[in-house]
């Protein structure tokens, strides 16, 4: 059976590829091998760097099983940075939620301040009114009470209130002018 051209291109590329791959860690091989030489080490030179190799490979292992155990923590650390993350967007949203409440409240304590202002200022001003209504009457009835008994008594000149009585007075605190 004879090889067409195609066939031919392929299986000279296919040996082309395999000298490559065959030959190169030869050629590096054979590189290193003459370095080697050139530098003139003896065997107990290339036993010392067969060992201090031994002991970087050794080194190695332990970095690559300490990168595994690093890894875990990672990993272990990354799930709880997730974990304390979801924390903190539920106390933040509790936080806000408070914070609104907060304010809510304070609104309605506001209004509660201002209706006690409008009260004591009602209550002010009808304490006011009612005292004075209280003192015209006080006065009416101080006239009436104290003004007859001026008839008997001319000394009286004015009167005072005390305990909620009024008292006939001489030189007291409020002048009495009768009619």
């Amino acid at each position: 059976m004879e090889l067409t051209y195609a066939g031919k291109v392929l299986v000279g590329i296919f040996a082309v590829l395999l000298l490559v791959f065959l030959l190169r860690p030869s050629m590096t091989g054979y590189a290193t091998y003459r370095e080697l030489q050139k530098q003139d080490l003896s065997a107990d030179d290339i036993a010392a760097m067969q060992e201090l190799l031994a002991k970087a490979h050794a080194d190695l292992q332990f970095c690559n099983s300490s990168n595994g155990e690093l890894s875990s923590v990672s990993s272990r650390l990354d799930t709880d940075l997730s974990r304390c993350q979801a924390s903190e967007a539920n106390m933040q949203t509790e936080l806000n939620d408070l914070r609104e409440e907060v304010e809510t409240l304070s609104d309605a304590l506001d209004d509660q301040v201002l209706k006690e202002v409008d009260l004591r200022n009602y209550f002010k001003e009808n304490l006011t009114q009612a005292q004075v209504l209280y003192d015209q009457l006080a006065k009416s009835a101080a006239i009436s009470i104290c003004c007859k008994a001026r008839v008997d008594d001319l000394t009286i000149n004015s009167f005072s209130i005390e305990n909620n009585k009024i008292l006939c007075e001489v030189d007291g605190p409020r002048t009495l002018t009768c009619p």
